[in-house]
């Protein structure tokens, strides 16, 4: 370390050196001119002022040695710094802090999903409309409340359902003990008939939907739909899983099981009735359905046309042993409708093969028909 202070001082040390033999050969020339003979006139007079000239620069010459000096023993006063052998380990570089991402699903923007319909919700006790589909998938609810925006995607979703309990008490056989359903309800010569009072309670009508939308740009607004209950067995007292809805619907094509487009699910009563009061339309049927919009401005209008599973009951007595309901085609179903801010009007038509076959005896078929 000691080398380094004075490989450090070098230049203080030349400087030094420089002043001193500036000021050797100011005394040399002194010593010069009192050796030289004795000059006349003017040229005493010059010699003179050159030598007090010398003489200032001498005094200043050696007042900047004297502070050259105490800076030399100021800066080898200072403590010297131990060197080590080794070379410092660097300071560790603090890790960045990892990023957090935020996976909270943003509520989904209002009208994302498509602009309202025109149908009012009538929040009914039964709450079929929520299940019904729509011309275009248009949502009741323009804000989409509840629903969750799944992140990175356009896709959003929807848990819903409701958890209910029925208590009935019968003063007679109604034929099902857990609903009223009129058709079941036993005559004379039915088995059933004339029983005495019952009373049960019941979870059956208990349910859970999942409602997934996606707005695409190929196939317009994507819906899928999902609803349960639990009346597998209407009959007993077992909780047993039933599908009452499950759909596709894009670009107005729609797949799956929905309510029948026989029936207009907006006009429906409020009532507690799951079969819903006697004459109206209730049923949930497997379909291909297309429907077109017509026109919109003062309210909206538009045609549909609907391939349906073709289930049907024929009672007569009169058919031989083992007879076996048939169908030749679907169920076809071609209806119209308005919907606008007060209210809806639907018109629709369905046309159904009718027939039996029988192992013994006779086969028979027809065609029926009916208007809503």
């Amino acid at each position: 370390m000691s080398r380094i202070v004075s490989a450090h001082r070098e230049p203080e040390d030349e400087e030094c050196a420089r002043l001193g033999r500036v000021s050797s050969g100011a005394l040399g020339a002194v010593l010069l001119l009192g050796l030289m003979p004795a000059a006349h006139g003017d040229d005493v007079e010059d010699m003179k002022q050159a030598l007090a000239t010398m003489e200032q620069t001498i005094a200043e010459l050696k007042t900047r040695i004297a502070v050259l000096e105490e800076e030399k023993s100021a800066e080898k006063a200072k403590p010297r710094p131990v060197q080590s052998h080794h070379s410092p380990a660097p300071e560790p570089t603090p890790a960045p802090a990892p990023a957090i991402t935020n996976a909270i699903a943003v509520a989904p923007q209002p009208g994302s999903a498509g602009t309202a319909s025109h149908v009012r919700d009538y929040d009914g006790f039964q709450d079929l409309q929520q299940a019904a589909p729509r011309p275009e998938n248009k949502p009741l609810d323009p804000e989409l409340k509840g629903f969750v925006l799944i992140p990175g995607t356009d896709t959003m979703f929807k848990i819903g359902g409701s958890a209910r309990v029925d208590a009935i008490g019968d003063f007679a056989d109604n034929g099902n003990p857990n609903q009223f359903v009129p058709s079941t309800i036993p005559v004379g010569g039915q088995p059933g008939f004339g029983g005495d009072e019952r009373a049960t309670i019941h979870g059956k009508g208990t349910r859970i939907s999942l409602e997934i939308r996606r707005p695409t740009d190929a196939l317009g607004n994507l819906r899928i739909y999902n609803e349960n209950d639990f009346f597998g067995d209407s009959t007993s007292n077992a909780m047993t899983f039933r599908v009452r809805h499950f759909y596709g619907q894009a670009w107005n094509f729609l797949i799956g099981q929905t309510f029948s487009g026989f029936m207009n699910p907006d006009a429906w009563p409020d009532v507690l009735d799951y079969q819903g009061p006697a004459g109206i339309l209730n049923r949930r049927q497997a379909q291909v359905r297309y429907t077109q919009p017509l026109w919109e401005g003062c309210g909206e209008g538009h045609a549909y046309i609907s391939l349906e599973y073709p289930e049907s009951d024929i009672l007569d007595s009169t058919l031989p042993a083992n007879s076996e309901v048939r169908s030749t085609t679907p169920d076809v179903v071609i209806g119209g409708r308005w919907e606008g801010d007060v209210g809806n009007l639907q018109l629709a038509g369905i046309g159904r093969s009718l027939g039996f076959e029988s192992d013994t005896g006779p086969e028979g078929d027809t065609v029926g028909w009916g208007i809503s």
